[in-house]
């Protein structure tokens, strides 16, 4: 197997190709797995505001299920104090 008898630049240019390659495919993945990301995300977003609405229903369900508290008995204001009476020595 006789190796191909190539020129300095026809090299270059191979090696410049394959760079190029590379990169294209790099960048591909890198979308890829980007848009990947952003699904996923998406997804996660979507299901956090599901279980807050359910968090939300429960709470609602367990209010409704818990019987009212008794109301408090109304407090009485205190008693007014006594109209002043003079001392002994005011009059």
């Amino acid at each position: 197997m006789g190796e191909e008898k190539l020129s300095v630049a026809e090299v270059e240019d191979q090696i410049a190709d394959y760079r190029e390659e590379c990169h294209r495919q790099v960048q591909e993945m890198l979308e890829d797995h980007q848009n990947r990301i952003l699904d996923l995300e998406s997804d996660h977003r979507f299901g956090l505001v599901e279980l807050y609405i359910r968090l939300e229903k429960a709470r609602v369900r367990e209010e409704a299920a818990t019987p009212p508290s008794p109301a408090r008995p109304a407090t009485t204001p205190p008693a007014e104090s006594p109209a002043h009476t003079p001392c002994i020595s005011e009059t």
